[in-house]
């Protein structure tokens, strides 16, 4: 069974996170500042709900397998200051955004050969907190390799496709290309993070 955490539960995290709990065989936790009771995706007509384990920042630190980083590209710092609480020597850390930089934005808090690059195509939105509409498929684009084989097979039986492409580096400039710039970022500091623990 994988351990997954999950970072942000915004509509992109909140799917995904639902999704993965859809499969006896993952247990996952959200890590997110706004509180929530459950998460609850409507799709196709159909709403379900799911009940997630809730992190908060200063509870025990428990390593999973696999974190998922679901977060705005301007929130990165913001992201790794829950890496201490999940992230152990064997964790495998997808950063889920659009672009071509996944590695550049988290260097200096992991490294290389701990991260997996995701571009995501989920078209989704969050309408509350905890409340999401997702509004067609979803795919998730990642570099063929062992580590992208094992994503794949987090997913199965979730309703979300795992493309695998041996050219990442094109399929992520492709994806940016078409892709609105997200908004700007809301003004607040960031406390600096420490680097996570390295292999």
């Amino acid at each position: 069974m994988a351990t997954i955490a999950v970072i942000g539960a915004g509509a992109v995290g909140g799917v995904l996170a639902a999704r993965l709990m859809r499969s006896n065989a993952n247990t996952v936790a959200v890590a997110t500042r706004t509180s929530i009771d459950a998460l609850e995706i409507a799709c196709d007509g159909a709403t379900w709900r799911v009940v997630p384990d809730v992190l908060t920042l200063g509870a025990v630190p428990e390593p999973r397998d696999w974190v998922l980083v679901a977060t705005k590209t301007y929130d990165s710092a913001e992201a790794a200051e829950w890496f201490e609480m999940v992230i152990g020597p064997n964790t495998t850390v997808a950063i889920l955004q659009n672009g071509v930089e996944h590695r550049e934005r988290f260097a200096e808090y992991l490294p290389d050969d701990q991260m997996l690059p995701v571009v995501v195509d989920v078209p989704a939105e969050r309408v509350a907190p905890g409340r999401v509409t997702q509004h067609g498929p979803g795919v998730l684009t990642v570099p063929r390799s062992s580590a992208g084989q094992e994503f794949a097979r987090l997913f199965i039986g979730t309703g979300i496709a795992v493309a695998e492409v041996d050219d990442f580096t094109t399929a992520a400039g492709e994806s940016s290309a078409s892709t609105p710039p997200e908004p700007s970022p809301p003004s607040r500091s960031h406390p600096t993070s420490p680097r996570a623990t390295q292999r």
